[in-house]
């Protein structure tokens, strides 16, 4: 276990998270108006491959409860937790991977957005890797028909992935990369990407596909969630707290506090810190110029951004262009 204090035991919700670097080790901390609280420690990596997939995962220590809530876009999501334990979920689909006994492993396969959550347990150690591909990218792959025209058919299918030695070997050195900055280091990255979903998309030609059949209830995973999943969906149309509060059948005041009481921030700083999160990804992507991202996120003058930018991740845009 690291030296870092472990934080107390009441369950906090958490929208909006970043990663920094302190000392010799990463943090993931959680994002408030009232300030930024550690909730994970250790190794961390993530990495865009143009439209094809995004990679995040990492060798960490969990410091605090809390439970992370977001929007996860349409995708076929893979998870594999090679130490530790996850628990999480989509909408009214829950998973909880133990890699107790031995490494443990799902794909899933989301036709539309869903909201994520995800819970943390202090003082839990966790080894895993996440692969999002896109379904688009998917659909230029597919030839002759094939257990993943299958697992594509419906919304949540879901498969149990077998951990061979092989998948656990290829997870392994996945999660041991450095963070590529070479061509040839990017390469090595992506090779390893595409092994593991070879062999894990194989396993959908003999594997048990699950269906979802969870019979959601309204409010079941309460409005908070229900209220970001639909802020992400219009992040790029303009957003104000009368339209929302219309949408959720409440007075501007109820719904203010109600995203303070539960997140620590009021719902313009969510919003603007989503836009300027996803500006930082186009960006970095090349998408996009600064004038273009600035414009984007709701910002009618690039000098302003900028002054915003820098303030939310330490540098100025133009340290994120893609050359």
């Amino acid at each position: 276990m690291t030296n870092s204090e472990v934080r107390g035991t009441r369950l906090h919700k958490i929208a909006l998270t970043k990663k920094v670097h302190h000392d010799e080790k990463q943090l993931i901390v959680s994002q408030s108006a009232n300030g930024s609280n550690p909730i994970a420690e250790g190794h961390f990596f993530s990495y865009q491959c143009d439209q094809a997939f995004a990679l995040h995962g990492g060798n960490s220590y969990e410091l605090m409860n809390s439970q992370v809530v977001s929007t996860a876009p349409p995708a076929v999501i893979v998870t594999l937790l090679l130490e530790g334990k996850l628990d999480f979920g989509y909408d009214d689909l829950a998973f909880k991977l133990e890699a107790d006994q031995r490494p443990q492993g799902v794909m899933v396969n989301l036709a539309k957005a869903a909201n994520f959550r995800r819970a943390l347990q202090a003082n839990v150690h966790v080894v895993k890797v996440n692969m999002m591909f896109h379904p688009h990218w998917i659909q230029t792959k597919l030839g002759l028909p094939c257990g993943m025209d299958c697992f594509l058919e419906h919304h949540k299918n879901h498969l149990n992935i077998r951990m061979t030695p092989e998948i656990i070997r290829l997870a392994g050195e996945l999660i041991a990369l450095p963070s590529p900055k070479s061509f040839i280091e990017r390469m090595k990255m992506e090779s390893l990407t595409y092994q593991l979903m070879a062999h894990i998309c194989q396993q959908s030609e003999a594997g048990t596909i699950h269906q979802c059949h969870c019979a959601q209830t309204a409010n079941q995973y309460g409005e908070l969630e229900d209220m970001i999943s639909y802020i992400e969906t219009h992040l790029s149309a303009p957003l104000n707290l009368e339209q929302l509060a219309q949408q959720f059948s409440m007075s501007v005041s109820n719904l203010q506090r109600r995203f303070k009481q539960q997140l620590g921030m009021t719902v313009n700083l969510y919003i603007r810190q989503r836009r300027l999160e996803i500006a930082k990804q186009h960006l970095e992507s090349g998408l996009v110029t600064i004038t273009e991202a600035a414009y984007d996120a709701g910002y009618q003058h690039p000098s302003n951004f900028t002054i915003a930018f820098k303030k939310a991740f330490g540098q100025p845009p133009t340290a994120f262009v893609k050359l």
